[in-house]
């Protein structure tokens, strides 16, 4: 079985919203386009095509698909196109703050930089 996320609905983030991420020892600060609302599709393969997998529960049944709120920023290299932030392979996402948060100090950036580092 293979999971999606679909967006289903997108809204604008206010002004000062931002993703921490750190790549390596690499920081970065992206603004937070807007959020995306998704809804989980699961598929399974059957006769060699991916069709969508019936409910698992009869509360699935009910109430519908799962749903989450991700941020979306500007997909570097994609010029205007807002993408989700890659939650399953987001290792590199620290942290989202908001437009009143203070961000983290170098010594706050070192540290959770050192803490990544893969232990020898």
């Amino acid at each position: 079985m293979r999971t999606y996320w679909r967006t289903v609905a997108v809204e604008a983030a206010p002004p000062g919203w931002r993703l921490l991420s750190i790549y390596g020892e690499r920081r970065e600060v992206m603004p937070i386009a807007a959020w995306l609302l998704q809804h989980e599709h699961r598929y399974v393969e059957q006769d060699g095509d991916e069709v969508l997998a019936p409910p698992q529960s009869d509360r699935e049944a009910k109430i519908g698909p799962e749903t989450r709120v991700v941020p979306g920023v500007c997909v570097e290299g994609w010029g205007w196109e807002v993408g989700a932030v890659d939650l399953e392979g987001g290792s590199e996402i620290w942290k989202v703050l908001g437009p009143d948060e203070v961000g983290p100090t170098d010594a706050e950036w070192d540290a959770e930089i050192a803490r990544r580092r893969p232990k020898l």
